[in-house]
């Protein structure tokens, strides 16, 4: 049985589900593939908070606009649990805690069973503290680590499936470019996702960027390959960082590292 086959054969033996849809290629394919399989039995959630850019947010809705699927938002602030805003290692893992909850508590008020998650099996080699909150809610299933698919299938098959997102790079949340030694706030989730929507009007929207928070100094992490529109474009954008609050601007000559706030 192809690994393909093995995930329609999971989603047909769990019936009844909501998928949490980022708007990321994961939970996009996923949304597309139970919606396929399991029809008028499945829908979509999206959590509308803070840390979700604005654009993830319509990507989101789009996507399910796409796929056909029944698609809801869940409104949650995470800023409220002081022990997450406090901005810990373990920040993913209270964060993931009070998504999983809130959805759990949205499912079983409308009878549904399962809750399915789009991790996959790559997501299993990187430090990924939300990754053990799943285990402690056995009404959630990650199908793709149940089949044993990682991004480049999933990729690959997302394309096949005509979804737009099938190359988006992998995303994460605002809360991940605040370094460890502020708070996580409004304003600077805001100053971040300002900073890099200005840098997305320069470069193509696919790339991996991140403006990493370090208190009054933004460090910009890009693929080498674009680090040149950074540097003939840096007049502009010191003048509109420093516009939103940031007193220095770094560009990162390693280019962009997967989770380097984490160091």
């Amino acid at each position: 049985m192809s690994q393909s086959e093995k995930l329609k054969s999971i989603l047909t033996e769990i019936g009844r589900a909501a998928v949490t849809l980022s708007g990321g290629v994961d939970s996009s394919y996923l949304a597309y593939i139970a919606k396929e399989v399991l029809g008028n039995n499945v829908c979509a959630v999206t959590f509308s908070s803070p840390l979700l850019p604005a654009r993830e947010k319509f990507e989101a809705e789009e996507i399910a606009g796409y796929i056909g699927i029944n698609h809801e938002l869940i409104d949650l602030d995470e800023l409220t649990e002081e022990k997450f805003s406090k901005n810990p290692n373990d920040k993913c893992y209270i964060c993931k805690m009070m998504r999983l909850k809130s959805v759990s508590s949205w499912a079983k008020e409308r009878d549904i069973i399962w809750i399915l998650d789009g991790s996959n099996i790559d997501d299993l080699s990187d430090y990924r503290p939300g990754m053990k909150a799943l285990r402690e809610f056995p009404n959630v299933r990650s199908p793709f680590l149940e089949a044993g698919m990682d991004k480049e299938e999933i990729r690959k098959l997302a394309k096949l499936s005509g979804l737009s997102v099938w190359n988006k790079p992998a995303a994460a949340c605002l809360a991940s470019r605040i370094s460890g030694e502020q708070f996580i706030t409004m304003q600077n989730l805001k100053q971040v996702e300002d900073a890099e929507e200005f840098l997305y009007t320069m470069l193509p929207r696919y790339i991996q960027l991140r403006v990493r928070h370090h208190v009054q100094t933004a460090r910009i992490e890009v693929d080498k390959s674009h680090m040149g529109e950074i540097i003939n474009n840096s007049g502009k954008i010191m003048n509109y960082f420093k516009k939103i609050g940031f007193k220095y601007v770094a560009l990162d000559l390693s280019g962009y590292q997967r989770g380097s706030i984490n160091d």
